[in-house]
């Protein structure tokens, strides 16, 4: 996951123009403040029930996707559609050192991140003191 934030603002700050990057960048860490913010707020609507937070996020998703696809249906991007290059294949992508430095750091951390929730899980889960079994 951290991979692929990491490739999106990239390509947000290749795909604009110099002057403009700056304000790309600012927009971008605005939406994840919003988001930083909205997502612990969204979970005040387990209240109701569980399943009420998935079902806001979901909603927000699909509006989100709406939204970018009708922007993006009017930029300049859909236009050069038509003169894309060719698909690149892996062995060429591989020999790429930048994708193969985002492949690594995406993996490494990725295997901290959940091998670090699997170890806690299974270390809080079986003390009998923190589930409360030891009584």
């Amino acid at each position: 996951m951290d991979a692929l934030v990491a490739f999106a603002a990239a390509l947000v700050a290749l795909r604009l123009a110099g002057a403009l990057r700056a304000r790309g960048r600012l927009a971008w860490a605005g939406a994840f403040l919003l988001g930083l913010i909205a997502g612990p707020a969204a979970g005040t609507f387990a209240t109701w029930s569980l399943r009420a937070p998935f079902f806001i996020y979901a909603v927000t998703l699909v509006f989100a996707g709406g939204f970018g696809l009708g922007m993006l249906r009017r930029s300049d991007l859909a236009a050069r559609l038509e003169t894309a290059d060719a698909p690149m294949s892996l062995r060429s992508a591989l020999r790429q050192r930048s994708y193969v430095a985002v492949l690594v750091v995406g993996f490494a951390g990725d295997f901290a991140v959940v091998g670090e929730r699997d170890a806690l899980a299974t270390m809080t889960c079986s003390s009998p003191t923190l589930t409360g079994f030891d009584r």
